[in-house]
């Protein structure tokens, strides 16, 4: 019969905790965002925030490990104000076209979650729906369609595309 380990005996594994302390944590985030800030130039320009060089100033290995952080009760707040500030700036930056906007577009999607959104409203323009009779969308359509013939005789182009028009759809012909 073998002997069960004491628990309290059990060694720790694995790496220990690079911030255990929430208050020197906070202080040393405010730190870093001190420290870029007195990098900047009369015109403004100098080291610019971001997740990645807080995580170095953090002596952290990698940028993943500020949301891993964040999963701490004790560091979520410092954490989540820091991420807007930094998201602050970028968004400033591509407002005032500091720097490059599609590189700034870059980061606020893939660190920030934006998004571009298309709104695509279909409806009158009091924002009612559009209501048409089924003989009123068949002469639309016959419409298109005429057009999107007209258009093919005109480049005599015949593609996957214009091959699919046809030439009557329910009853309606060119």
């Amino acid at each position: 019969m073998t002997k069960r380990k004491d628990p309290a005996l059990k060694k720790k594994v694995g790496r220990p905790r690079k911030w255990t302390d929430a208050e020197l944590f906070d202080k040393k985030v405010d730190q870093y965002f001190i420290n870029c800030d007195a990098k900047l130039d009369k015109n403004g320009n100098g080291e610019v925030y971001s997740v990645t060089g807080l995580a170095l100033y953090l002596g952290l290995d990698s940028r993943h490990r500020i949301p891993e952080l964040a999963e701490k009760e004790e560091f979520t707040a410092s954490i989540k104000k820091a991420l807007v500030r930094i998201e602050k700036q970028c968004a400033e930056s591509l407002v005032k076209g500091k720097g490059w906007g599609p590189g700034w577009m870059f980061v606020l999607k893939n660190n920030f979650g934006w998004k571009d959104v298309l709104d695509i409203h279909h409806g009158d323009a009091e924002g009612g729906m559009l209501e048409m009779s089924s003989l009123e969308v068949a002469a639309r359509i016959a419409t298109i369609l005429e057009l999107a013939r007209k258009k093919k005789e005109e480049l005599a182009i015949e593609t996957e595309e214009t091959k699919a028009i046809p030439e009557k759809i329910d009853g309606v012909t060119k």
